[in-house]
């Protein structure tokens, strides 16, 4: 659990994981538009940029993959795991900076204001989260034990927050 879920790249099904990423990448990007499109009435606005930009973050994690580090915690990475390291910090700014423009438009619309109050939630939680988790990383070293189970936390909170939004809008469209 201490590992990072770009510590799975590494190894002979590595590949699977650049598919998963791909596949987050694709899922932000057309969330993004869905939602921008439902709520703007046109594709290119706040919300669907912002998920794009998540979404190259995203795509940026497979471009520059992480690298295998032994358990020490004074680890120095090279160029690549540096600009890796890098890639998960801006898509993880990026998702809390898509959730804000979210949040910001479900308080404006009554349909979405059902999900104001837990998509509030996930933004705080997630943003005081991804300052406690590069805190540590950087206070500690990268390696620092619960790394991997923090991240993969923020992962399955932002996912299932998706999932509810995706839901939510499937129905709008109906």
């Amino acid at each position: 659990m201490d590992h990072t879920i770009s510590m799975l790249v590494n190894g002979p099904y590595g590949w699977v994981q650049n598919v998963n990423f791909f596949i987050l990448a694709v899922s932000f990007a057309s969330l993004g538009l869905g939602l921008g499109r439902h709520i703007y009435g046109k594709l290119i606005n706040f919300i669907s940029v912002s998920f794009f930009l998540l979404s190259l973050g995203v795509i940026a994690l497979i471009i520059f993959p992480a690298e295998l580090v032994p358990g020490d915690t004074n680890v120095v990475l090279g160029t690549v795991g540096k600009l890796h390291f890098l890639s998960s910090m801006v898509a993880s700014l990026f998702a809390a900076v898509s959730i804000f423009f979210v949040l910001k438009t479900f308080k404006a619309h009554e349909y979405w204001s059902k999900l104001v109050k837990l998509t509030k939630i996930i933004l705080i939680f997630n943003t005081v989260f991804i300052i406690v988790w590069f805190g540590l990383s950087f206070y500690l070293g990268l390696t620092f034990p619960l790394k991997g189970i923090m991240q993969k936390v923020l992962v399955g909170n932002v996912l299932g927050w998706m999932i509810m939004v995706g839901w939510k809008l499937t129905k709008a469209t109906d």
